[in-house]
């Protein structure tokens, strides 16, 4: 035991004592566990460390005996609402028991709310009806000394020195009733304020009964006193508590109010008190819990949910940290699920020192669900911290836009007004080619001084050709002007081929008597006169022939020229 003693010494540091007085142990104080690592000593949890000094040979004495039964009485009687055991240390001269770190009732109960108080008394409840009904036990010593407040506001018995057995107290029930009572009317101020009317008229008259006598065990108090002790923070506890003993009907009606229950509690309670539990195995494998609640949950007041930004920030993202600490399958995948709903109200200091080293720890376990959901939830994180610290890698871009250009209406006012040039430029050449062929046309019609008679005909003729040739010619400019601009716009259809234009033969009117005659006599220089009434060659130069000779003369006038004209000089 001496060398437990030292060790205890080595490695916890006495704080400072609580404001209680208590008849057993001569000091009930504060205490730090001292932890050492890599040469280096750091405080890590704080403890509670209750002393009691004797003087030499004193083991057979009462107090060193009681001393060691409130020690072996922690250790056996495990519940949540009794004072949790954690180490002791027995010696001849001194006795040392650390429990759980708390503080003394008395001292909090100014900082507590009244949902705090109402809830603490029927926790004490139902520690004092475990001890009577599961332990058979009494306590014996139920006062304000003896009840203690953790760090979050949840109240625990302690005292256990005293407890006994039913069948061996000497004390009769109403001692620890009596104790019970002076507790609630202790605390009856401080939780008046959030009691319903039916809340306060069953606490007096549980006030009045227990002053007078009238009640005898606990078990009593907790059946038939429910409605005293009734608020939204006692029934949410007890019922995530006992969650897996609830029927099915039951489920649906309390994650159906539990919103609405919620939104009636305190945010500092509610960060303080429930949001542990709500993180707890059996809360994340209800299926009735992700129908509405964790959306609820992980939202901030400002978007529809329960905690406000500030005790969002102050409560939940602790806790959502410490979270992504445990590497536990459902508890990451239940992270992982709610990921793009909460990650958004995460600053990028949390984000890139807390999550996302967690997330790169999930993308090398070997579960396939955590691997693809860690994957979604870094695709959230590019747009709140960027592509750099979510990759790893210096972003460059790679891929073109390969978007539209937009037609505005400058370029479609440049496009027409394009147009329009053109058009005006190929009626101006026009005008030019006209004026050109004119001159053409004035040059090669000359009369000579020489030449008698002029043949109108033959020159309307010409002039009739070169005006269809003109228009060709200007056409065809106009068509290439305006071509070049079709070309730009719409590409030309190909032409139709046809395919029996080689079968068709091509059959051309050879030159007529009277245009032989007058080519020839215009070449001799003869002078030949049209009749005015038919434009024909007078008859008297026609070439006489004989029926016999029929063959013959046709034939004449086509073969040889020298002869129709001998002939013509003959009759002329």
């Amino acid at each position: 035991m001496g060398n437990n003693a030292s060790f205890l010494k080595k490695d916890f540091i006495i704080g400072s004592p609580l404001n209680i007085k208590n008849a057993l142990w001569d000091s009930i104080s504060h205490c730090q566990k001292i932890e050492v690592k890599d040469t280096k000593k750091t405080l890590r949890k704080n403890y509670l460390i209750f002393i009691k000094n004797f003087p030499s040979k004193s083991q057979s004495t009462v107090q060193y005996i009681t001393c060691q039964k409130a020690i072996q009485n922690l250790k056996l009687f495990r519940h949540p609402y009794i004072l949790e055991y954690v180490y002791s240390v027995v010696m001849p001269t001194q006795i040392l028991l650390v429990t759980e770190d708390a503080k003394d009732l008395t001292s909090s109960l100014i900082s507590l709310s009244g949902f705090d108080v109402l809830t603490g008394v029927y926790h004490i409840l139902e520690a004092l009806v475990f001890l009577e009904t599961k332990a058979g036990m009494r306590h014996n010593s139920v006062c304000l000394e003896n009840i203690f407040v953790l760090k979050n506001c949840h109240w625990v018995l302690g005292g256990l020195e005293y407890a006994a057995k039913i069948e061996d107290s000497q004390n009769v029930p109403k001692t620890d009733i009596k104790g019970y009572g002076s507790i609630l009317e202790f605390c009856f101020r401080a939780m008046i304020s959030i009691m319903s009317e039916e809340s306060k008229d069953c606490m007096e008259d549980l006030l009045f009964k227990i002053n007078n006598d009238e009640i005898l065990t606990f078990d009593e108090i907790y059946n038939k006193y429910q409605n005293a002790f009734s608020n939204n923070l006692v029934i949410i506890e007890n019922f995530v508590m006992n969650l897996p003993l609830k029927t099915t009907t039951e489920k649906e009606t309390f994650f159906s109010q539990i919103i609405n229950d919620l939104k009636t509690i305190p945010n500092q309670i509610i960060g303080e008190r429930l949001l542990k539990s709500f993180f707890n195995p059996f809360m994340r494998l209800e299926p009735l819990a992700h129908n509405g609640f964790y959306d609820h949950l992980f939202k901030s007041a400002e978007d529809g949910g329960i905690l406000t930004l500030t005790n969002y920030k102050m409560y939940l993202i602790p806790a959502l940290i410490n979270e992504f600490n445990v590497y536990e399958i459902g508890k990451r995948i239940f992270l992982l699920n709610y990921f793009d709903i909460y990650i958004k109200y995460l600053d990028s200091i949390i984000i890139e020192k807390d999550i996302l080293p967690q997330l790169q720890i999930g993308l090398k376990d070997i579960d396939e669900e955590i691997v693809s959901k860690t994957y979604k939830a870094l695709g959230s994180l590019v747009n709140l911290v960027g592509v750099e610290l979510v990759t790893g890698n210096k972003p460059k871009k790679l891929f073109a836009d390969g978007r539209l250009r937009n037609i505005n209406s400058s370029f479609e006012d440049n496009y027409l007004h394009q147009l329009k040039c053109n058009k005006e430029t190929s009626y101006d050449d026009k005008s030019i080619v006209s004026n050109i062929e004119e001159n053409n046309v004035k040059k090669n019609i000359e009369i000579t001084e020489n030449t008698t008679t002029i043949d109108l005909s033959n020159i309307d003729k010409n002039v009739d050709l070169y005006n269809v040739q003109k228009d060709k010619k200007v056409d065809s400019l106009i068509t290439s002007k305006f071509d070049i601009v079709s070309k730009s716009s719409t590409p030309p259809e190909p032409p139709e081929i046809d395919y029996f234009a080689d079968m068709e033969p091509e059959i051309e009117a050879g030159p007529t008597l009277d245009d032989i005659l007058m080519q020839r006599a215009a070449i001799e220089g003869i002078i030949l006169n049209k009749d005015s009434n038919n434009g024909k060659v007078s008859s008297k130069f026609a070439i006489s022939m004989t029926e016999t000779d029929e063959t013959l003369a046709e034939d004449a006038w086509l073969s040889d020229s020298e002869d129709l004209l001998k002939n013509v000089r003959q009759n002329g």
